[in-house]
């Protein structure tokens, strides 16, 4: 039941992702410095997200449990999501404005499919059960 809340809950978010990102898009991207601290931040979060995903993916594996695989899927999708942010801050780095709400756009989509596989495995194992 945990893995199918969180279903709902990351299709939502990759939801309003969409939309903050399209705005972006209409009024012109992002005007921002991104900061050596912001970079640092997000290199450190990938650390960390790669340890916690598999952790919790190797005992979930061992335990079958599935709010434990549901919480690796969430950091996964977190550490994909740092990536994408750190490419899009290294864009808009580079001057390209637009790399912010694209890599947003990465990001949700990212979130909407991990969302979708974590549903159906819920549906699965709720179908056996």
């Amino acid at each position: 039941m945990a893995a199918l809340a969180e279903t709902i809950i990351l299709f939502v978010l990759a939801t309003v992702v969409v939309r903050e990102a399209w705005e972006r898009l209409k009024t012109g991207g992002g005007d921002f410095e991104p900061t050596v601290l912001a970079f640092g931040a997000l290199i450190v979060s990938i650390i960390i997200d790669i340890t916690r995903v598999y952790t919790l993916r190797r005992v979930a594996r061992e335990t079958g449990s599935q709010a434990l695989a549901a919480d690796a899927i969430h950091f996964a999708s977190d550490m994909v999501g740092s990536v994408l942010v750190l490419l899009g801050l290294g864009a808009a780095a580079l001057g390209f404005k637009y790399g912010d709400a694209l890599a947003a756009f990465g990001v949700a989509g990212f979130v909407a499919i991990a969302g979708w596989r974590l549903g159906a495995g819920a549906a699965d194992h709720q179908h056996v059960a």
